[in-house]
């Protein structure tokens, strides 16, 4: 998740470990989860040096600060326009996929698959780039402290995205998605009280079928529209600009950096890995 405290320091350290390798795999660009206006839109609400930007600080800005000015910082992501766009198209085939058993088949199947794409893990490319590689126990500390300082990065994200929702209809969706688990716990613990009380058995069997149909399937076609709009075609768009990026800036002892979110990672590795066997 964004704006991550844990992650924000790993983000500088990285970058500036990068920079001292001047003889051995020197940064030569990094890629950033962001597109023009938006990224004018954060220089603007959370400028460097502010308060603000204390508040809300995040790996994107990090990384661009730590790189300097003669590093190019380059632009991966999707504009408003163009990922309203999609969500628009996927939001619409959803709607008719819910019509019918076979397009509830496809709203699980696209569902499913974007799930067994974030649980893949991608491949660890540190030794490769001549940066050091944590040890196990460093792992674990570090899945630790990133998950520590998760409810930071929720706060963060809640903030930034209610900045962004008059500017992007893909920004209240996101927030939408941050607010239905909220929305969903007392229910669970309504569902919890229905079946410790013998009495409400029968009352807990018919809030159950309600649940399933007035509350989980909205759910599904919603992480449908979510899944395949937020991540996957901007995975896709994300991984052909790093792509893109290598070719122009990278070579041998170069790196491009590129600063996405966990969620994508999985994705777009599957998605270089599918260019570079293209091109080999």
């Amino acid at each position: 998740m964004h704006f991550n405290p844990f992650s924000v320091f790993c983000t500088k350290s990285l970058v500036m470990e990068l920079l001292d390798n001047k003889d051995n795999n020197t940064l030569a660009a990094v890629v950033l989860e962001m597109f023009d206006d938006r990224w004018q839109r954060m220089q603007t609400l959370h400028p460097p040096g502010s308060f603000q930007r204390a508040l809300l600080d995040n790996e994107m800005q990090a990384a661009a600060e730590t790189a300097g000015q003669d590093v190019p910082v380059l632009f991966g992501d999707l504009s408003d326009e163009e990922l309203d766009a999609v969500l628009q198209e996927v939001a619409a085939a959803t709607l008719q996929d819910v019509r019918s058993a076979s397009g509830w088949a496809r709203i699980g199947f696209d569902v499913v698959n974007c799930f067994s794409t974030l649980l893949s893990s991608p491949k660890p490319y540190s030794s490769e780039l001549g940066v050091s590689d944590a040890s196990t126990v460093l792992r674990i500390a570090a899945s630790i402290l990133l998950l520590v300082s998760t409810p930071i990065a929720i706060l963060r994200n809640f903030l930034v995205l209610a900045m962004e929702a008059p500017f992007s209809s893909t920004a209240g969706l996101l927030l939408l998605g941050l607010l239905i688990p909220a929305l969903l716990l007392p229910a669970s613990f309504t569902e919890s009280a229905a079946v410790a009380d013998p009495r409400a058995y029968s009352s807990y069997r018919l809030f159950d079928a309600g649940w399933l149909v007035f509350l989980i399937l909205p759910v599904m076609a919603l992480w449908r529209v979510q899944l395949r709009g937020i991540l996957t075609e901007r995975d896709s768009h994300m991984a052909r600009c790093i792509a893109d990026a290598c070719a122009r800036h990278g070579g041998p002892q170069k790196v491009v950096f590129a600063v996405v979110g966990t969620l994508h990672m999985a994705g777009i590795s599957k998605k270089l890995e599918c260019t570079e066997a293209d091109m080999s």
